[in-house]
């Protein structure tokens, strides 16, 4: 069995909503959650094949001006 990695991720709460939609768009990359209401703290539930394409992602979305990214946990 294949365990998802889990990535925490510190982001502009008010863009939490823009990301999980960019996040839905690339379906089988990962799974956006928010695990507390009103935080600024996401986590990213991602398959091992897609972890790289998920960092990927979160940092075109920091180079596009969309929000600041700070990794904050990469659970191996």
């Amino acid at each position: 069995m294949i365990k998802d990695k889990k990535v925490l991720v510190e982001v502009d709460p008010k863009k939490i909503i823009l990301i999980t939609a960019i996040f839905e768009y690339y379906h089988e990359v990962a799974y956006v959650h928010s695990p507390k209401e009103k935080s600024n703290i996401i986590e990213l539930w991602c398959s091992p094949y897609f972890i790289k394409d998920a960092l990927e992602i979160l940092k075109e979305i920091e180079k596009k001006g969309i929000s600041k990214i700070k990794i904050l946990s990469i659970e191996t």
